[in-house]
């Protein structure tokens, strides 16, 4: 027996409905994944200049160059915040499973957080112009590594999140690797530091100041707690 000709039209309707929602999900994901790509770019500017120019602070001390720095962080910082707010109007306009666009507007408001502790931290010492003793300059360079390595580290979880899930938990777990890291050298500059003989108040201001620097692998390791949950969601 024949089937209804309707039938047969309302199946072929129904399966060309369903291959245009298709191609319009993943359009409108893409558009998200590029959105995302560029504000992730943002911040890996503000911390690779960051990093740089805290090296100059360390050799030369403060000046035009640092402040040409502080100028370059604050105009990647202040895209980055364009960015998002842009990346959150695509969210907002249901174009993700409303779980999905809740943890993707979460990730990227804390994703922004680091742009914007990266850009308060260079102002600060721009700011403080605090002389560094040349007894622990090498500790902070030392420290620096994991710094902007914990941030780096973190961009490609978030990147790899959009195309294998899976692979991004080893490099959390690297994150938080790093911050320990990052930790030991604070603390054991810090002790260096009370042990020097310079006033209480000099004293205080570099311990202030590693600590902004040490803040950002915080700030990091705060993310990859997010990245982590949202990672074993899309595993599921």
């Amino acid at each position: 027996m024949a089937a209804p000709v309707c039938s047969l039209r309302t199946c072929r309707r129904a399966t060309i409905d369903s291959q245009i929602v298709r191609k319009l999900f993943f359009r409108k994901q893409a558009r998200i994944e590029q959105g995302f790509e560029k504000f992730l770019g943002c911040i890996q500017r503000c911390i690779e200049i960051f990093s740089t120019s805290v090296l100059s602070y360390l050799e030369h001390g403060p000046g035009e160059s640092f402040e040409r720095a502080v100028a370059l962080v604050d105009r990647a910082e202040s895209e980055a915040d364009g960015l998002r707010k842009e990346i959150e109007q695509v969210l907002f306009a249901n174009e993700l499973m409303p779980d999905s666009r809740g943890d993707m507007l979460n990730l990227l408001e804390s994703c922004d957080k680091i742009a914007n502790r990266i850009e308060s931290v260079i102002r600060t010492m721009c700011l403080r112009q605090v002389q560094i003793p040349d007894e622990i300059k090498s500790s902070i360079k030392e420290m620096l590594v994991p710094v902007q390595t914990s941030v780096e580290t973190l961009l490609t979880a978030v990147r790899l999140l959009f195309s294998d899930p899976a692979s991004a938990r080893p490099a959390i777990h690297d994150v938080e690797r790093l911050e320990s890291e990052c930790d030991r050298i604070q603390q054991d500059t810090v002790r260096a530091i009370y042990r020097m003989d310079l006033e209480l108040a000099h004293k205080m201001q570099i311990e202030m100041t590693i600590h902004d620097i040490a803040s950002i692998a915080d700030r990091a390791e705060e993310v990859s707690n997010l990245l982590q949950i949202v990672a074993i969601k899309r595993t599921l």
